[in-house]
């Protein structure tokens, strides 16, 4: 007897708690038929971008990159001519083909203490490095509200041969914290510049004019991580006229 009421009480508790549960029809645009939109401007031609936007906040010209921390997913801000998976072993690159002695770039920031953001350049040619890996420290445990020219030589490992590609990154942290963000960030970056004898040639859209526009669809009332799309990748949602009902 006492089994057949212990089961019967946990039926009871059970039916409670199921009748507690919304159902479908009082969940928030539950149909999909309201939509947000975030539009995303990023600097173009860039083909590894993390946490970067094209920004009004420039040193010459209209626009300038912005790179910043998130500390909630863990990833740093970086603009990249290559690819690396692990912020130590770096591939692919843009065509270049002339030596330069140094480089320059504007930059404001707001970085945390005990931090450093970093300027990355590694010429190759054909496959092999042709210069030291480039490590430029841009600003450590500071911040500005004004644009500042940093400046830097640019060490070679092998003298008069002539690169065919560049390794270039900015980056809003060390490489060594990049498993493990420090702190928020912030770095807004302008007019790199090769300096030298004769340098004619600068990276693709060196003073960030340039702009591709990337327009992210969020389904209103729901979470949907859109801040941290990467341009060129697949969005995790997707909005389709392919319904059940509705548009």
């Amino acid at each position: 007897m006492k089994k057949l009421f212990a089961i019967f009480a946990l039926f009871v508790l059970i039916s409670s708690a199921f009748c507690q549960i919304k159902t479908g029809s009082d969940i928030p645009n539950a149909d999909f038929e309201i939509w947000d939109s975030l539009v995303k401007f990023t600097p173009k031609f860039w083909p590894f971008q993390l946490n970067a936007s094209e920004v009004p906040d420039s040193y010459g010209g209209n626009f300038a990159c912005k790179l910043i921390n998130d500390t909630v997913q863990g990833s740093p801000g970086v603009i990249m001519y290559g690819q690396t998976s692990d912020g130590i072993n770096f591939t692919g690159g843009t065509p270049y083909s002339q030596r330069p002695d140094s480089v320059e770039a504007y930059i404001k920031y707001s970085i945390a203490p005990n931090d450093t953001a970093y300027m990355l350049a590694y010429f190759k040619k054909t496959g092999f490095p042709v210069s030291y890996l480039n490590m430029i420290p841009l600003a450590s445990g500071t911040d500005t509200s004004a644009f500042q020219l940093f400046k830097a030589k640019i060490n070679w490992a092998v003298p008069v041969i002539l690169p065919d590609s560049v390794i270039f990154a900015v980056i809003s942290t060390s490489p060594n914290s990049m498993d493990s963000i420090p702190g928020s960030n912030v770095l807004i970056v302008d007019d790199i510049i090769f300096k030298g004898t004769s340098i004619t040639q600068q990276l693709p859209n060196n003073d960030f004019e340039l702009a591709d526009t990337t327009i992210f669809y969020s389904p209103q009332g729901w979470y949907v991580d859109s801040e941290n799309m990467i341009p060129g990748f697949p969005h995790p949602v997707e909005k389709t006229t392919d319904t059940s009902s509705g548009n």
